[in-house]
């Protein structure tokens, strides 16, 4: 608080009024968390005349909205982590570099229509060897592959910064690689389907299927950190559970999606209701585990009693030696 500025008539000093400014809360958000909230706000706007190209009834629109939640929800994860964690590039920089990953991804899929645009210039025609089908499926390989790096730079940032010095779950980590072998593999018997036509649509479909493996493994090792970190007594406990509970769903997510390419049904609004839905629980809940300060730093030691006196020499009797 500042000094007072004033005096009232009996000569009682008086703090004078604040002129008119932002309020605190406001201003006490650090600049790079506004970096982020400005990503979003870019991200939800340039989304906007997607939303309504939906179509008029109430499924579309319902999951217009929907799809809009997972991206925002990206972008504010590292406005989040600068808001608990002011401090976080030097503190946290694995996390940071996985926040700014995060935010990456929504804007880069802002430009794949830009890529499709540009590309369906060379040539006429639109197949499966076309430069636009290539370079958007090249485009979106790339988009997926930042993707992974980001859940990878965040489960390898909450390693980083655990305490308890355990090792995770050896049990728990080779059940995770054995549900993603089993999930990658639902989902290169669903792309296999497809038709390959050139050597290049072959490689663009082992490069899905890797990218897809290499994101479950990710989303398994999260799951390990983070339930190892709530085990081992990392704060706050509820945090590392959401953000376990993320990984999990997103796993699940892939599962679902991958089971989807091999059922033949007519239920297709069912499914994308269930897949938008899984999706945005999985965004919430990551945004929620870091929004509640995963991970807080350790509780400070109490301080050394400075009242207290050292122990009395020990007192010696007559005729001991030294008297």
């Amino acid at each position: 608080m500042s000094e007072p500025t004033g005096h009232t008539v009996d000569g009682t000093p008086w703090e004078e009024p604040r002129g008119p400014h932002l309020p605190d809360r406001v201003v006490g958000v650090p600049p790079m968390a506004w970096l982020f909230i400005a990503t979003a706000i870019v991200v939800t706007i340039a989304d906007l005349p997607t939303l309504a190209r939906m179509g008029s009834g109430p499924w579309f629109l319902g999951q217009g909205i929907l799809g809009l939640v997972p991206p925002i929800c990206s972008c504010l994860l590292g406005a989040v982590l600068f808001i608990r964690h002011p401090d976080a590039v030097q503190a946290l920089p694995l996390l940071v570099l996985g926040a700014m990953l995060s935010a990456a991804v929504p804007v880069l899929r802002l430009g794949s229509t830009l890529v499709a645009s540009i590309l369906e210039g060379w040539s006429p025609s639109v197949d499966m060897s076309s430069p636009a089908i290539v370079g958007t499926s090249i485009y979106a390989l790339f988009v997926s592959f930042v993707g992974f790096l980001s859940v990878l730079c965040l489960a390898r940032g909450l390693q980083a910064v655990r305490r308890d010095g355990r090792g995770l779950d050896k049990a728990l980590v080779r059940m995770l690689v054995v549900i993603s072998v089993l999930i990658g593999a639902t989902v290169a018997v669903g792309y296999l389907r497809l038709p390959i036509e050139t050597v290049v649509n072959a490689f663009l479909l082992i490069g899905a299927v890797v990218t897809v493996i290499a994101s479950l493994l990710a989303s398994s090792y999260l799951v390990a950190v983070a339930l190892a970190g709530r085990a081992g007594g990392e704060r706050p406990a509820q945090g590392w559970g959401l953000v376990a509970l993320s990984g999990v769903l997103s796993i699940l997510l892939s599962a679902i999606i991958g089971s989807a390419r091999l059922v033949q049904t007519d239920a297709y609004q069912l499914i994308f209701t269930v897949i938008a839905l899984v999706s945005v629980a999985s965004a919430i809940a990551l945004l929620a585990g870091f929004a509640m300060g995963t991970p807080m730093p350790a509780a400070p030691e109490p301080a050394p009693d400075a009242a207290a006196t050292p122990d009395p020499p020990a007192a010696t009797t007559p005729g001991s030696a030294g008297s």
